[in-house]
């Protein structure tokens, strides 16, 4: 994406670069803070080598793991398998495959760099790289904020650039910035506005034309009203967004068409079955948070393609309205957000407890078709 000769744009997403087991950094979290804590790490990485000749011990993960970890579901990281194996199965298989092997590296202090060291290098080679740091925590939806950092970059990048963007794993946050950004793209190429074209149009990508030809009703069934994101909460949103609908389409065009890694609305069912399936409270517990983080998740972006679709969302306009300010406006949003989703958390995911206390919700087989599809979807 980067090359001498065109312009590229990197998005880091990433609330910070941690081992699988520490904790996420607190919700909320600014650009200054993630990147003084990288400045500390770097610090403690090069004090680590001068006490140790040169050298760091680094742990890696064994190659086979990585290939057997992306290869089991023949997708990493999203969407519905036609044919997934049994999820059971899957775990107890990445279990036993893992190895973790610790090795000494010599480092010198140009071999550590923070990401904004190292794209400020680049930018000094002469490579046209224009790094925006967005730092969004794991599972969680983005800030205002953060959307309006994303809104700014991406609604006139330089001419051929390429917009990239990655997190810890590249797959939730990073699709998630791919949607926002995807979203303001067509807002701005489109004469009509955030809108799904009934013809093709010139500067529109064909699959966006497509989409609204190849919309259909939700067909009937629980399951696939909720693959299709009809949860409670989501048409409750809906009635309470002028144009909720509308904008519910459009951003769903833009998940299909990049969900490859990983597809929102899926990981959530994928998330919501596994919370169905599995007799653990903790993990239970666990896979509701984030369920639900990735249900306001995709809240957030609906309100988000609705904000784009009205006048106030162009930044170089004198009638710009920042997404803050237009959520502000609007309290009703947050309430049905805090109301259905916090209060209520199992109705928010469409499921409830039978008499003996266990979760309900699913059918049994659908449950073990879908538990393997989120194992690795977090992000």
């Amino acid at each position: 994406m980067v090359s001498d000769r065109g312009a590229g744009s990197w998005v880091d997403a990433s609330a910070s670069d941690r081992a699988p087991s520490r904790p996420a950094p607190p919700a909320g979290i600014d650009r200054t803070r993630v990147e003084d804590m990288e400045a500390r790490l770097k610090a403690d990485v090069l004090r680590e080598a001068a006490n140790y000749d040169g050298c760091v011990l680094v742990a890696h993960e064994a190659a086979d793991f990585q290939a057997r970890r992306w290869g089991e579901t023949g997708r990493p990281g999203g969407g519905l398998d036609p044919d997934p194996p049994n999820p059971r199965h899957h775990a107890n298989t990445l279990l036993s495959s893992l190895q973790v092997m610790d090795e000494w590296e010599a480092v010198t202090e140009a071999d550590v760099q923070t990401p904004s060291e190292l794209f400020a290098e680049l930018a000094d080679d002469g490579y046209a790289v224009d790094y925006v740091r967005v730092p969004v925590t794991d599972e969680k939806a983005p800030k205002d904020a953060d959307f309006a950092a994303l809104l700014a970059r991406a609604w006139r990048p330089p001419h051929g650039a390429a917009l990239v963007f990655n997190c810890q794993m590249g797959r939730g946050r990073t699709t998630t910035g791919m949607a926002i950004a995807s979203l303001v793209l067509l807002r701005r190429a489109s004469a009509a506005g955030l809108t799904l074209p009934l013809t093709p149009a010139p500067g529109l990508p064909p699959w966006w034309c497509a989409a609204a030809a190849t919309t259909r009703p939700t067909p009937p069934g629980a399951d696939a009203a909720l693959l299709a994101g009809r949860y409670g909460v989501v048409r409750s949103l809906l009635r309470a967004l002028p144009g909720g609908d509308a904008a519910k389409a459009c951003l769903d065009a833009v998940l299909d068409a990049g969900g490859a890694m990983q597809n929102l609305r899926e990981a959530i069912a994928g998330y919501r079955a596994r919370l169905a399936a599995d007799p653990d409270d903790d993990k239970r517990s666990a896979l509701l948070d984030v369920a639900l983080e990735y249900l306001e998740r995709y809240c957030a972006l609906i309100m988000f393609a609705a904000y784009l679709a009205g006048p106030g969302a162009d930044p170089e306009s004198g009638a710009h309205v920042a997404f803050a300010a237009w959520t502000r406006a609007r309290p009703e949003l947050r309430s049905v957000l805090a109301r259905l989703l916090r209060r209520n958390p199992l109705a928010a995911l469409e499921l409830h407890t039978d008499g003996s206390g266990a979760v309900a919700g699913a059918s049994p087989d659908r449950r073990a078709r879908l538990a393997g599809d989120s194992d690795d979807e977090a992000g």
